[in-house]
């Protein structure tokens, strides 16, 4: 998936990007799944929404970041059962899901480049 974020305040420095953030974002997927005898496989999916976060300085280079998506996501899938060696096909299904989308708790190093002003 991608995300494309929007800072709401100016805390940008030479550590990297502070405080809360909004954004839209748009992504593909495909999975199989199997639990006890019975799973879902999809096919192709996809999923579009907005999101807000916010990121915690931890230290000069390090940060905490947060956030909450909500939008659409919508795409096929198959449920199946595996017995006695087979998997069996059980029936074709469709989702389309309106809600929470993502909940997101990151982990960010920002990387120090050699060269400052955007010049190398």
């Amino acid at each position: 998936s991608a995300e494309l974020r929007y800072w709401l305040e100016s805390q940008a420095d030479a550590n990297g990007l502070r405080g809360h953030h909004i954004g839209v974002y748009a992504g593909a997927y495909t999975y199989d799944f199997e639990f006890g005898g019975s799973g879902q496989m999809a096919g192709f999916n996809c999923g579009v929404g907005l999101s807000y976060g916010y990121s915690i300085p931890l230290a000069p280079r390090l940060s905490l970041d947060m956030g909450l998506s909500v939008g659409y996501i919508g795409g096929s899938y198959i449920k199946y059962n595996y017995a006695d060696g087979c998997y069996i096909w059980q029936s074709d299904m469709r989702r389309r899901y309106v809600g929470l989308t993502r909940a997101e708790v990151a982990l960010v190093w920002n990387i120090d480049f050699p060269w400052k002003g955007g010049k190398p």
